[in-house]
Formats: C-alpha cells, sequence, structure tokens
C-alpha cells in the first residue's frame, strides 16, 4: 500500500494555520532574507557563519511548526522554539549528513541524487522530534521508514517545492506567503506518513497474528489425526 497526499487539502490547512499567525511568518521571513542575504557574495567567513544560522533557524521554522500542528501557539521568537547546543548540534551534523549522501547520489548520477532526497525527507525533521539519539539514526530511520516511497516522497517534495516558488514569480511578495505554506504542508506530511506507517504496522501485525493462529489450527488437526491414526492401528488385545 503507497503513501498518498490530498495536497489540495493540505494547502487549505495550512493557510488557516497561516491567517491565525500571519505577522510571526512575516517576521520570520524577514529573518530568513536577511540570513540568506548573508549567506551569499559577503566573504567566506561571512558565508559561514550565515550558514551556520541558517540551520538555527531551520530548528525554529520546524519546531515552532511542530508546536503549532500540535494545538500549541505559534510561537517562533519564544525560547521554546530555540535549541540548546545539544539540539543545534544534532541537527546541523544531520543535515551534513544529509548533504554528503546527496552529493554522492548526484555524483554517481543525477537519478540517484533524487531517489536519496526521497529517502531522507523525513530525517530533519527525525532529528528535532528526537534529538537525543543523534544524526546517524535520523538519517538510518528516514531511510528505513521511506522504504517503498522514496520516489512518491520525492515527487511530493518537488510539487512542494514548485508550490512555492510560485511565490518568486508572483512579484515575488507572494513568498511571504507560499514559503510559510510549504513549511507546514511538509510537516504535516511527515506526520501523516507515520501515522500512515503505523497503521502499516499494526494491519501487518495483524496479519501476521492472524497467519499464526491459522498455523497453530494447522498443527493441532494434524496432532488429532496422527493421534487418531494411531489409535486405529494400534492392536486390540482382549
Amino acid at each position: 500500500m503507497n503513501f498518498k497526499l490530498n495536497f489540495g487539502s493540505k494547502v487549505k490547512e495550512a493557510w488557516v494555520f497561516y491567517k491565525n499567525n500571519v505577522w510571526n511568518f512575516i517576521l520570520l521571513m524577514f529573518v530568513v532574507f536577511a540570513v540568506s542575504y548573508f549567506a551569499s557574495d559577503h566573504g567566506f567567513l561571512v558565508s559561514i557563519v550565515a550558514n551556520l544560522l541558517s540551520v538555527f533557524i531551520t530548528y525554529i521554522w520546524f519546531k515552532s511548526i511542530f508546536n503549532m500542528l500540535e494545538g500549541k501557539e505559534f510561537m517562533p521568537f519564544s525560547k521554546e522554539s530555540f535549541p540548546d547546543l545539544l539540539k543545534y548540534w544534532n541537527l546541523l551534523k544531520t543535515t551534513i549528513l544529509i548533504a554528503l549522501t546527496f552529493l554522492g547520489g548526484f555524483i554517481l548520477l543525477i537519478v540517484p541524487g533524487f531517489y536519496f532526497m526521497g529517502r531522507l525527507l523525513f530525517a530533519v525533521y527525525i532529528s528535532i522530534e528526537e534529538p537525543e539519539k543523534g544524526a546517524r539514526y535520523a538519517v538510518k530511520k528516514s531511510w528505513e521508514m521511506t522504504r517503498g516511497n522514496g520516489w512518491r516522497l520525492f515527487g511530493y517534495s518537488f510539487l512542494i517545492g514548485l508550490f512555492t516558488v510560485l511565490g518568486f514569480v508572483a512579484l515575488f511578495i507572494g513568498v511571504f506567503v507560499t514559503y510559510p505554506l510549504g513549511m507546514m504542508i511538509l510537516v504535516m506530511v511527515y506526520r501523516d506518513f507515520k501515522k500512515f506507517k503505523e497503521g502499516n504496522f499494526v494491519k501487518e501485525a495483524e496479519i501476521i497474528k492472524e497467519e499464526s493462529k491459522k498455523e497453530e489450527v494447522v498443527v493441532e488437526e494434524a496432532k488429532i489425526e496422527v493421534k487418531q491414526e494411531g489409535e486405529q492401528n494400534s492392536p486390540q488385545i482382549n
């Protein structure tokens, strides 16, 4: 059974959250633009610092969205949304591992690189949700949980990316809407995919349990048949 995304319904769902938190999203977008500005064409050292800061901003984005989807307020500038050193370091390592994996895939051929993008789509979210387990765990878990859905997930992420780019096309100002919506939809996809996998796991467990019961019945019936044949073939003593 393959995972399916209803993109239209996710856009509508994300739009409700956006309208209720529009000014926080706009402020966060200005921070993103500022970091992006210094990340390019401002010298090597400034670019390094800006890129390190972008990992910090990435954590704030997704942690705030996780909290919002769990029923909390969207507060990206609160202490609760900021990573401590351990969480930041774990996300940085995860980001580096993902980048190296993509690079390896694109060096081999372009196609494997795209496939790896689908398989490792959830590594960042796992890193944020389970920071104590490390970067390698996040990458490994994403790889395992996306088995059989790599190309499908890449396609969904590509679609979300195109949707985000529409904001740049629409006189640039549209990115203040499409970028936050895209970020929210990505987290929604991750949460839905987790439920999808958990549901499949339960179904598989039920199937295995049912098959096990059938095997036990067959074994018991075989034992009864053997016992009956033994009794019929045993010599009668008068």
